[in-house]
């Protein structure tokens, strides 16, 4: 008996502490062991409830039970993004070339290039750094360390637009097209008429380098490498918090996703995952001690449509039931034994 209440009141106790949480259930798939490049770095989940993944040499599927992989047909590499588009189109890149993965009839995914609807003068674009279909202009956008595409669906010429100064990042964020320069990193958008022009996005000046752009509540979430997140609401970008840089003296912030019950997820180089609520609080982390790979980059966080927390890093893709959690109570928490448990008020 005595044991029992040992037991219920460090249950009680390990309630209110965020140490004692409990860890997420975690599944670790090695990249390589799946036969597929080291690196992944963007996930989604198709209408049939199946991930795909982006990894460096071709595309990773997952149907719950087992991984298919599949490479370019020249065996291209360097694949680092997906976009969903209409007909069950997944928009992607490979170094040399862009396109789009869509099932054949057997249920195989089979790659289409876009090239050729480039003028043979930009061809030559090396890594491509960003790829979104737009579904309110109906095309799909390509950008590259020069030059900012735009492929429409209907088959009329495609668009571009030359930036000398160069990019270093890019992404569909509402109805405009975001930009950040290489030089001076300042961020610039395509506003949503059709006109291809870049224009400077108000407090965009300066900022630090951006890697993740998410809906927010009812404004945008802005996270850079350094943990400053921003705002932009109603066309203007403003500092939303700005006391998690502290957390990244040795690290990066590599990307950030919100969940459905409005919390935020932050993925980082070396800290694992840190949690925010919805005004930006640190509420929880989650590192190597919960099971996460945490000697590796984080390059993209995806939730399914189970609740399921994906994370593409580099050699491992991780799958994270943040909504089922296991706690050990053992020695290292005062707990030598244990012979019984009991319920109480609805709490074990």
């Amino acid at each position: 008996m005595h044991c029992c209440r040992v037991l219920c009141a460090l249950l009680f106790a390990g309630s209110v502490l965020a140490g004692e949480r409990g860890s997420p259930l975690v599944q670790v798939y090695d990249a390589q062991q799946l036969e597929a490049a080291h690196g992944s770095s963007v996930v989604l989940q198709q209408p049939d409830g199946r991930i795909l993944v982006s990894n460096l040499g071709g595309l990773l599927r997952f149907d719950g039970v087992r991984w298919t992989y599949v490479r370019h047909p020249r065996e291209l590499g360097g694949m680092e993004y997906l976009s969903p588009g209409p007909d069950g189109r997944i928009y992607s890149s490979f170094i040399g070339d862009i396109g789009y993965f869509q099932d054949d009839a057997t249920g195989a995914p089979v790659w289409h290039s876009l090239l050729w609807r480039v003028a043979v003068e930009v061809r030559d674009f090396g890594d491509v750094i960003g790829v979104d279909y737009d579904a309110n202009r109906r095309g799909v956008w390509f950008s590259t360390y020069e030059y900012v595409l735009f492929i429409p669906d209907d088959g009329s010429p495609t668009r571009s637009l030359h930036v000398a100064s160069g990019l270093i990042f890019a992404d569909l964020v509402g109805a405009e097209y975001w930009v950040q320069g290489s030089q001076d990193f300042t961020l610039s958008r395509v506003g949503a008429n059709a006109l291809l022009e870049l224009e400077p996005i108000p407090g965009g000046a300066h900022l630090p380098r951006v890697w993740s752009v998410v809906a927010g509540d009812g404004d945008y979430k802005v996270a850079t490498m350094r943990g400053r997140i921003f705002s932009y609401r109603d066309r203007r970008i403003a500092t939303w918090v700005d006391d998690l840089q502290s957390l990244f003296q040795e690290s990066t912030l590599k990307t950030m996703t919100r969940l459905r019950d409005g919390r935020y997820v932050i993925g980082s180089s070396l800290r694992g995952l840190i949690i925010l609520d919805a005004n930006g609080h640190v509420l929880d982390r989650y590192d190597g001690d919960d099971g996460i790979p945490v000697n590796r980059k984080t390059h993209n966080l995806f939730e399914d449509r189970d609740g399921g927390l994906w994370l593409a890093q580099d050699r491992t893709i991780v799958r994270l039931d943040l909504a089922r959690a296991v706690t050990v109570y053992d020695e290292s928490r005062g707990l030598s034994a244990a012979s019984d448990a009991k319920r109480w008020r609805g709490a074990l």
